[in-house]
């Protein structure tokens, strides 16, 4: 049986403040973390959440990204850009080279086969991801993953990554959560 922490447990495991930990759980940044009533419960072997401000100061985009105006294409939803016969998805997938460009795929086939769970948890290790296509790809399969989980919070944090995607890219922003009604 998986065991939890309370909010205090786990600002005191961190060294920050119970605030912050409601404000990661809130925004989604915990695996695993639920609400139960008013009180959050967070994993214990959850870690604590990387500063996104940190990661992007460290992260160059690379010479095949700034050449595309800071988008690699490659990674943007593969499984979509990619033919292949009727009933051969699952295997275009697995004859991928193993990377970003199959692991977001994978993430796509399992969401339009009907396991959000799964294509959430492939997703999840791209949100944050250097490399601009896979992150917005990573985006937008774990907001609409977790809306049918009821995992509403962790739709909003990441269309809100998505909707500030065309600014890291140098495009013009285009609202993408404006219709959704979140």
């Amino acid at each position: 049986m998986k065991q939890y922490l309370s909010l205090r447990e786990t600002a005191e495991k961190w060294g920050v403040s119970e605030r912050r930990i409601n404000q990661y759980c809130a925004e989604g940044r915990i695996p695993g973390a639920q609400k139960i009533g008013n009180a959050w419960a967070v994993p214990a072997d959850a870690e604590k959440p990387k500063d996104p401000r940190r990661t992007r100061r460290q992260t160059k985009p690379s010479a095949k990204e700034a050449d595309a105006g800071g988008i690699d294409y490659t990674n943007l939803m593969p499984l979509m850009n990619t033919a292949f016969a009727p009933g051969h998805c699952r295997e275009t997938v697995e004859a991928m080279a193993a990377g970003p460009r199959r692991d977001i795929a994978m993430a796509e086939y399992h969401y339009f086969s009907g396991q959000p769970e799964a294509a959430a948890k492939e997703a999840e290790a791209y949100l944050t991801s250097p490399d601009m296509g896979a992150r917005f790809s990573a985006c937008l399969i774990y907001a609409y993953a977790n809306l049918p989980m009821g995992q509403i919070q962790r739709t909003r944090f990441a269309l809100g990554g998505a909707e500030r995607f065309p600014r890291r890219c140098g495009g013009k922003v285009v609202p993408v959560s404006g219709g959704v009604g979140l």
